[in-house]
């Protein structure tokens, strides 16, 4: 038997399992997915827009930009999502939504959860869409390591 290593317990059971191994190979392989949903709304509707991560691995820090078209929608509120610590900055004018959110005193996130919401008003009739950036996308080791992931955009369409 080897030292425990917390790096290497993934699944936060204080022991290191196949299961902590399987976590590990399916992020290095195909990592996660940062998504948003497709939605239809009526104008003046509000809508409430979760950024989700699904199937995370130790995700310690996420920095994104989700971009919509700001002649359609516009930002009411935001809300905070599992990270310790969120900084949701609105560019309203310019359609962009900044999102930094980290881990600060626990350890990375493991599975599918929501890092921010975002609710909208429809403005007018028109398709916006929700695209997302991602800046830096980290585990929470001291090394920071860069997480694989793929992006599911999404769209509102608003009648």
């Amino acid at each position: 038997r080897g030292e425990y290593s917390k790096d290497a317990d993934v699944s936060g059971d204080s022991i290191i399992t196949s299961l902590d191994a399987l976590m590990i190979l399916q992020t290095t392989s195909a990592g996660c997915r940062i998504a948003v949903g497709k939605y239809s709304v009526d104008v003046t509707d509000t809508i409430p827009v979760p950024i989700r991560v699904e199937g995370g691995v130790d995700v310690g820090a996420l920095d994104l930009n989700i971009t919509f078209d700001p002649t359609l929608l516009s930002v009411k509120s935001t809300q905070n999502g599992a990270f310790d610590s969120t900084t949701i900055n609105p560019e309203v004018d310019s359609g962009v939504v900044k999102v930094v959110a980290y881990q600060a005193a626990n350890t990375g996130i493991n599975g599918s959860f929501t890092v921010a919401e975002i609710t909208f008003e429809a403005l007018k009739v028109g398709e916006s869409p929700l695209d997302i950036e991602i800046v830096t996308l980290t585990d929470s080791s001291p090394q920071t390591n860069h997480l694989d992931h793929s992006i599911y955009n999404g769209t509102v369409t608003i009648c």
